[in-house]
This record gives structure tokens, C-alpha cells and sequence, in this order.
């Protein structure tokens, strides 16, 4: 089985070797992204955008904050992301069904989005303080095919530049969320994951958030029928339509800190990625999502001896 995992290494390489290198030569890519729908949608019609210059500005969401039934509210702001104080957080996300639809308060007007970016934007709205994130189906103006091109190139460099990354996956059934996580958790503890693959353990007394609330521990009782609950739970999440997305190996390879959010959960990338490995090595490849989670953290990792 090492065999396995030494050939997915060397698989994942050059790739990886070529995207960390970019992260710190901060060189414009170009690349595909959601937003390059054939037929975009006319959905911003209410907003007014101001044309972005050629050079490397952005349009960020400054999200007021609120409670969770309030209004998701926001404002468009346009950056230069070589500026010392431009600070935001990438939303990578998948748009999901067109036609589902819900709205949102941006620059004073009611505007129509996605369902998946609303649910995004209502879970990483903050209580009392305002949130500056960037989501390509707002900071972009997509009846705009011209801004939209020259936006899409620059997706890579406007995640290298995010202070993090969110990845939105959906909602879910809270204990469905809960039951899941602590088993995946829970089999990379018992197979004494991140010291057995040599990456450090820092901060892992955390295993992940609920509703805010920091996780630190699950039952110690352990069976081969854990072995397959956290089997089924790692299979559940790498089933997310977020996996299936080509854009997401440059939003999550180039971030400097990557965060899942699953409903009202939030956990590192970090605790995946092992989990996907511990699975490999165990039960091999069984041709679903769990090898591409794999790829993405080997790509995303920030190993301290790459220049």
C-alpha cells in the first residue's frame, strides 16, 4: 500500500511544486472559473458596478453583520490587492442550481443570488463586526463579458492573496454532521495520522468547530465499526458538488489556510487531507472522491522546505 501513496506523490509533484513556487513569486495566472457561464445570468441589474482598472484591483463584499434570520446585507468595495491594509477571505464555493434562488441587500438594492452563495454568506456573516470576503458571483460583474475574462484570469492570485480560504460544501442534518465529523476525527487520531505522515501537530488539540465552539475531544472508545463509520462519513463529504469542481485545485493550492465549512461545522482542510490518506494507505483506492481530497492537500499543504 505504501506503493499506492508514493505513486500519488509522485503524480501530484509537478503540479504542486509549479502552484506553491507561484504562491511566492505572486505572478497573474490565467485559469477557468465558475463564472464563465456561456449565457451569464442578468441577475445584477439593480447594482451599478464601477469599471475596474486593467491592473490588479478587485471588488471585495464588505458583510455587515446580523443575526441569522436578519437580512443578509453588504456593500461593494473596490481594492488593489497589493495594498498593505487589503485584507479579505475567499469564498470557493460551487454555484449550484441556477434556478434555486434567494437574495440579499447589496449597495442598497435587493439582488438575486444563488442559493449557495447566500448560504454562504449567512454562515460567515459575524454577530458585531463587519466580514470582508470575496465571491466571485457578487465581486464580479457578470453580465460584463469583457470584466468577466479579465477577472477569471486573476482568479488565481486574487485566493493566493486571501488572508484564507472558505469552502462552503451545503447544509446538512446537524447530527449527520456532527456523527461524521467525530469519526473522521476520531480514525486519524487512532491511526495516529499527522505524526505517522510526518506532518506537525500543532493547534490539533482542536479538532473542529461546532456553532462556534471548539471540539476537542470524541468517545475513546474504538471498534472496526468506527473504521467504517468513518469511512461512509469521509465518502459522504468528498461527495459535496465542491469536489467535482476544476477551479478548486487553484482556489485551495495557492491559499495560505484552507477552512471546510459543513453546515454549522467548521474544520481545517488539514484534518481531510490526513484522513484521505489514512484511508488510502488502509483500504486503498475505491474510486470516489477520497483520492482527489488527497490530491488537494498534498497540493495545498504548506511544507516549510519548498522555497
Amino acid at each position: 500500500m505504501e506503493r499506492l501513496l508514493d505513486r500519488m506523490r509522485a503524480q501530484s509533484y509537478d503540479l504542486g511544486t509549479k502552484l506553491r513556487l507561484s504562491r511566492f513569486r505572486r505572478h497573474e495566472h490565467t485559469g477557468q472559473a465558475e463564472t464563465t457561464h456561456s449565457n451569464p445570468l442578468t441577475i445584477h441589474e439593480a447594482l451599478q458596478y464601477e469599471p475596474l482598472s486593467r491592473d490588479r484591483t478587485i471588488r471585495v463584499i464588505d458583510l455587515a453583520p446580523g443575526t441569522w434570520d436578519e437580512p443578509v446585507t453588504c456593500s461593494l468595495r473596490t481594492v488593489h490587492v497589493d495594498d498593505d491594509d487589503t485584507r479579505y477571505e475567499a469564498i470557493s464555493y460551487a454555484w449550484g442550481d441556477l434556478n434555486d434562488r434567494k437574495t440579499v441587500v447589496c449597495n442598497g438594492h435587493v439582488v438575486s443570488t444563488t442559493r449557495s452563495l447566500f448560504e454562504a454568506l449567512q454562515r460567515f456573516r459575524c454577530a458585531d463586526t463587519t466580514r470582508t470576503l470575496w465571491a466571485d458571483e457578487l465581486c464580479i460583474n457578470q453580465a460584463n463579458n469583457e470584466e468577466r475574462t479579465m477577472q477569471v484570469q486573476r482568479t488565481v492570485f486574487i485566493y493566493s492573496f486571501a488572508v484564507r480560504v472558505l469552502v462552503w460544501l451545503q447544509h446538512e442534518d446537524d447530527q449527520v454532521v456532527r456523527d461524521s465529523l467525530d469519526a473522521i476525527c476520531q480514525f486519524v487520531c487512532e491511526e495516529n495520522g499527522f505524526s505517522r505522515f510526518g506532518y506537525p501537530v500543532i493547534q490539533r488539540h482542536v479538532l473542529y468547530q461546532w456553532r462556534g465552539a471548539e471540539v476537542t475531544s470524541v468517545s475513546s472508545e474504538y471498534s472496526p465499526v468506527n473504521d467504517s463509520a468513518a469511512m461512509d462519513a469521509l465518502r459522504r463529504i468528498c461527495a459535496s458538488t465542491w469536489f467535482t469542481r476544476r477551479p478548486v485545485v487553484h482556489e485551495v493550492a495557492l491559499s495560505t489556510s484552507v477552512f471546510m465549512f459543513w453546515g454549522h461545522a467548521r474544520i481545517a482542510f488539514d484534518w481531510l487531507g490526513i484522513a484521505s490518506m489514512c484511508y488510502l494507505v488502509k483500504f486503498g483506492n475505491t474510486g470516489d472522491n477520497i483520492l482527489h481530497c488527497y490530491d488537494l492537500f498534498q497540493l495545498s499543504y504548506s511544507d516549510p522546505n519548498v522555497p
